[in-house]
């Protein structure tokens, strides 16, 4: 009986000893897995790179800044980090407290961005810059600035949240700072179909994208869709002096699996992905006329009337219409203003022209002559420059993010007819690159 105790006490000890080595080697392994795992350097989910280490310094043990990219570096290389990330978002989520986030769902299930912070000094002394612009190059001049996905999404959010987005104020500013009219009222020369006239022709969406019975963002991303491109197109047709096609004239070929910016930002993992669609015109139309401008028969994306006096290409020539140069790619040219490869990345949005870059250039080779347009922009132009370029001969797209030379010489180089701006409400209220416009 002795014997067999001692044996049980034994095998206790030993299995004790066994839940100790174990609950050691745990709590020692998961730290050194944490500092020493060789895990990707993009998270692929969050689509970003995960911070890198730095060895500190005089300067930067002095300052601080060394302790917080240590924190920035622990939190990234935090194992099953991306798990963690959805696992809170949800759980924020599920207690109501996900709308406090800078991005949320409306009544839809759409992933919205929260309202940008305004600045009405730094507003004006954006829009003055674009002013002075066209005044001092005598370029015309148009600006669009395309509704936030907040506050075209007013029938699917609470009044409280829908009235901090500041779409009203920044056209408020940017008609009175453009000439185009009073804060208070509208202009004396607005039109029917969204153009405020003054010293820059003021392009106003926000009805339209108010009332539209169909999405015109993404799910899952901040940009605009094809639909809402294809809006914003329609309406810059009177401003700009070309006849929009109709939108039953394209071929529009789906992709689905885009998640965006949104998702990225969001850590809600299971919000359903977009189809991201490509809008190719089969046969060519005429450029920019140089007399009245014309309308479309029909801008809500269900019509199919044909502009007039096109110059028809046939649909089945293997002669590619466009000549795409990208400027800080060792001169990289395409003859599609689609980069299909970029669909098999994460980042799906890129394959309207490829994304942002300093200067692109897009040459309408079914055109013998005609107008060039000089288009200033955020990225919400990518995709709205593959229905513009048809009406041009060129088409010279810069991102003042990335591009320092002077836009003046630039237009005078291209002996540019027009200038366009188009900033989405977030950048032209924050994006101090725009300043550098001369």
């Amino acid at each position: 009986m002795l014997m067999k105790m001692i044996a049980e006490r034994r095998g206790t000890k030993a299995a004790d000893w066994l839940l100790f080595a174990l609950f050691m080697l745990v709590t020692l392994a998961a730290p050194l897995f944490w500092l020493f795992g060789n895990r990707p350097a993009f998270l692929e989910q969050e689509n970003r790179y995960r911070a890198e280490w730095r060895s500190p310094t005089a300067q930067t043990l002095f300052d601080g800044s060394w302790g917080a990219s240590v924190e920035r570096w622990l939190a990234d290389n935090l194992p099953a980090r991306e798990a963690f990330v959805g696992i809170y978002a949800y759980w924020r989520y599920g207690t109501g407290r996900q709308r406090a986030e800078d991005v949320f769902f409306d009544g839809r299930g759409m992933l919205i961005e929260a309202p940008a912070r305004l600045d009405g000094a730094d507003l004006d002394r954006r829009l003055d810059k674009i002013c002075d612009f066209a005044e001092t190059t005598g370029l015309r001049a148009t600006l669009l600035i395309p509704p936030t996905a907040g506050y075209s999404a007013k029938a699917h959010l609470p009044r409280y949240l829908w009235e901090g987005y500041h779409d009203d104020a920044v056209f408020a500013a940017a008609r009175v700072r453009l000439g185009g009219g009073t804060a208070d009222g509208l202009a004396d020369d607005s039109t029917a179909d969204g153009l405020v006239g003054g010293a820059v022709g003021l392009v106003d969406l926000r009805d339209v994208f108010l009332n539209s019975d169909e999405p015109l963002f993404y799910r899952t991303d901040h940009h605009w869709n094809m639909r809402g491109a294809y809006r914003a197109y329609a309406a810059l047709g009177p401003a700009l002096g070309f006849t929009p096609r109709a939108a039953g004239d394209y071929d529009i070929e789906p992709h689905a699996g885009f998640r965006g910016s949104t998702y990225s930002r969001s850590g809600l993992w299971l919000t359903r992905g977009d189809e991201i669609e490509l809008w190719r015109a089969a046969n060519a139309v005429g450029g920019v006329s140089s007399g009245a401008s014309g309308e479309a028969d029909d801008t809500s994306g269900t019509g199919a009337a044909a502009s007039s006096g096109s110059a028809v290409q046939n649909a089945g020539s293997a002669a590619p219409r466009f000549r795409v140069t990208l400027s800080d790619a060792a001169g990289e040219v395409s003859d599609d203003m689609f980069f299909t490869s970029r669909l098999a990345e994460k980042d799906q949005y890129l394959v309207y022209l490829d994304g942002n870059h300093p200067l692109t250039v897009v040459e309408n080779l079914s055109i013998a002559e005609g107008e060039t347009l000089i288009v200033v922009k955020d990225s919400y132009a990518n995709s709205l420059a593959t229905l513009l370029a048809e009406h041009y001969k060129n088409l010279v797209l810069v991102d003042l993010r990335y591009y320092r030379r002077e836009v003046s010489a630039l237009a005078k180089e291209w002996n540019a007819d027009d200038i366009l701006f188009v900033y989405s409400v977030e950048h032209i209220v924050n994006d101090a690159d725009l300043l550098w416009l001369r």
